[in-house]
C-alpha cells in the first residue's frame, strides 16, 4: 500500500506569515485579485499560528522520488514528476492541501532489480574517465520509484509508469561551493535515466 512519510514539520507564527504574504503581494507573486483588494488572502483573517507539513510517499515499502532530493535530470521530451503532499493546518483545520505526482496504478507487476553493486559499477565507469574541476563523491545510494510520464502525454495528465531506479547522490565541490546532483540507474535495465 501507499504510506505518507513525514519530511518536514514547521510551526509558522502568524506575524511572520503576514510579513511573507505582504512581500509576495508587493512582489506580484500572489494572484491579481488579492493584490487589487478584490479578494482576501487566506491568512488575513486567521490571526493564529499554523503548521506547514510536508510528506513523501512510500509505495510497498519503497520511497517515490520526491521533494528535497537532487534534481531529476531527464532526457528531452520526458517528464519525471516528484511525488509529495504538502499541508498547512491551524486550529481551524486544513487551510491548504497540495499534492504532486499522485496517480492511479492501472497495472501492478513484479520485476527483478539489478544488484546495487552492478549499478555502482555503471556509475564508476561513467565517471571513471572524467576530469572534474573539484572533488566528486557519491555520499548516498538508495532505491526509489520514479514516475516517468508516457511520451507525448500532457504534463498534467499523469499517465506513465512507475520504474524502480537506483539513485546515487553525487556531492560536487569546487571553487563555487558544494552542489548535490543525482545519477539514476534503471534498476531493471541498468540504463542511466538521463540517457534512456
Amino acid at each position: 500500500g501507499q504510506l505518507l512519510t513525514p519530511i518536514h514539520a514547521v510551526k509558522v507564527e502568524h506575524d511572520e506569515l503576514m510579513k511573507v504574504q505582504d512581500k509576495m503581494i508587493a512582489d506580484g507573486i500572489l494572484p491579481d485579485d488579492i493584490r487589487s483588494g478584490n479578494s482576501t488572502a487566506v491568512y488575513d483573517s486567521l490571526g493564529e499560528d499554523c503548521y506547514y507539513l510536508q510528506y513523501g510517499i512510500t509505495l510497498d515499502g519503497l520511497p517515490m522520488a520526491g521533494i528535497g532530493e537532487p534534481d531529476i535530470a531527464a532526457p528531452d521530451g520526458v517528464n519525471a514528476v516528484p511525488s509529495s503532499v504538502e499541508v498547512i493546518v491551524s486550529e481551524q483545520g486544513i487551510l491548504f492541501l497540495y499534492t504532486q505526482g499522485i496517480f492511479k496504478a492501472d497495472a501492478v507487476g513484479t520485476v527483478s532489480v539489478i544488484p546495487i553493486e552492478e549499478a555502482a559499477q555503471i556509475i564508476a565507469e561513467q565517471y571513471g574517465g572524467l576530469i572534474l574541476p573539484g572533488e566528486c563523491v557519491c555520499d548516498r545510494i538508495w532505491l526509489e520509484y520514479l514516475f516517468v510520464q508516457a511520451p507525448g502525454s500532457e504534463y498534467d495528465a499523469m499517465v506513465g509508469t512507475l520504474v524502480p531506479y537506483w539513485c546515487f547522490r553525487i556531492r560536487q565541490s569546487d571553487e563555487d561551493g558544494v552542489k548535490n546532483t543525482a545519477e539514476r540507474i534503471n534498476a531493471i535495465t541498468g540504463e542511466n535515466f538521463l540517457y534512456d
